[in-house]
């Protein structure tokens, strides 16, 4: 299958190995989701992980085929080092030429001592991105990554393990022992494993809550907030009811690190702050965070019998984050009716778009809030063909709130969870703002 490179600027020369070897983490997890993106053939309609591909010199290379997808990984790297790399397309233009100088200040041994991206000789590396960018190899892209896996960074590796199992339909003992061993590491290095294991191993990922942690959550709750046996809650007697709803994952956390709990801090300052409708009882909504489209079919349901129980008929203001947004889009198209939906890192599972257009009729207002390089959300297409914006059948109701991001703020899958970027930004007033529009 051919890449359609329409409009694409093409990489700076030399610049993407030039990255590869250095010492920015970030970069590097970025270049190899981009190279996921290439080789599932999902990058086409994601105009923001394209420029990023372009700025960190990454080439375009095919879709993978079937060779790519199945053939064993050291096979495919013997055969694809191998491979003499032209100098020149058709019409003759230089495409690649590596910048000695830059290159030999992060020049490694064979053993990879001195760089923590690869254990292969920068000379391996040179010949596998030569070959990308001058035929586009999709075998020498799969290669290419699966020298990632053994590397020393473990969101690194973790995201080797995710691209490799997004692309390819073998499951590879190597990629298994990577998203294995980091299944319960820290940070993003879980999110990335965990995300693949599930996906490799068609199993729904286990929810550990059991019967006293759940009365400890609701304890909680009703003693931050001073209610009773016998007392009802403002919240609960007036006619609007607001919610949060958490993303995947997210139950497999301890309580106190419960973000979105009604005693935790964020949402007790946009109660404050911008949504006093929102809900603080200790049997608030919550879903099984298991990262399957079952277990999000299942939140739908849940999150319809919920209201139904509680006699609401239309939810004031959601806030949703990650597939807690898919859980809560889902629930509309079913027929849930929300004034104000916002969207906090959500990816956009596509549907079909009469169905965006009948959804549009159930909701008054939708904000987003997301960065533009979300790793989890643009990971995830992989799995799901999920988009980083609503469609363009939703431009009507929709709005998206773009503070500046830097740095690696620009890859955060939880930055607008944090009540810290709230209070900072303002943003509970902007919601008020938004709210105004309904």
């Amino acid at each position: 299958m051919s890449v359609d490179t329409t409009g694409l600027l093409p990489p700076e020369p030399s610049r993407g190995l030039a990255v590869w070897l250095g010492d920015d983490e970030d970069e590097q997890i970025s270049q190899l989701l981009c190279l996921g993106l290439w080789l599932s053939g999902r990058m086409e309609g994601d105009d923001e992980a394209a420029e990023q591909a372009r700025l960190l010199g990454v080439p375009v290379v095919r879709t993978a085929g079937k060779t790519a997808r199945s053939r064993p990984l050291p096979w495919l790297a013997d055969r694809a080092l191998q491979r003499v790399e032209p100098r020149r397309h058709d019409g003759g233009e230089v495409v690649f030429v590596v910048d000695s100088d830059q290159l030999a200040r992060t020049r490694v041994d064979s053993s990879g001592e001195g760089n923590e991206g690869s254990p292969a000789s920068t000379a391996d590396l040179e010949t596998l991105w030569r070959n990308m960018t001058g035929w586009r190899s999709a075998r020498s892209a799969v290669a290419f990554v699966s020298l990632a896996l053994h590397g020393r960074r473990p969101a690194v590796r973790a995201m080797a393990a995710a691209v490799l199992t997004g692309v390819r339909t073998e499951n590879d003992d190597e990629v298994e022992r990577v998203r294995t061993e980091l299944r319960d590491a820290e940070g993003y290095a879980a999110v990335f494993a965990r995300m693949a294991g599930v996906h490799a191993s068609g199993q729904e990922v286990p929810d550990d809550l059991d019967a006293a942690d759940e009365s400890a959550d609701g304890a909680d709750d009703a003693d931050v907030h001073g209610l009773t046996d016998g007392e009802t809650d403002a919240a609960e007697e007036a006619t609007a009811t607001s919610i949060v709803v958490h993303g995947t994952f997210a139950r497999l956390i301890p309580v106190p690190a419960r973000w979105y709990a009604p005693s935790a801090a964020l949402p007790a300052r946009i109660r404050r702050g911008c949504t006093p409708s929102l809900y603080r009882r200790g049997d608030y909504f919550r879903w099984t965070g298991a990262y399957r489209a079952v277990a999000r079919a299942e939140g739908a349901a849940d999150l319809l019998e919920w209201c139904r129980l509680r006699g609401i008929a239309e939810l004031d203001t959601v806030f949703a984050h990650s597939h807690g947004g898919s859980i809560v889009l889902e629930a509309i198209a079913q027929g849930l009716r929300v004034k104000l939906l916002v969207l906090l890192h959500t990816p956009v599972i596509p549907r079909p778009d009469s169905e965006w257009r009948d959804m549009r009729t159930r909701v008054g207002r939708i904000v987003e809030l997301r960065t533009p390089l979300d790793w989890v959300v643009h990971l995830d297409r992989l799995f799901t063909n999920a988009r980083n914006a609503m469609p363009p059948a939703m431009s009507a109701i929709s709005r998206t709130l773009t503070p500046a991001v830097t740095g690696s703020l620009r890859f955060s899958h939880t930055r607008y969870v944090e009540d810290d970027v709230w209070k900072s930004l303002g943003l509970t007033n902007d919601i008020a703002f938004e709210r105004t529009y309904v």
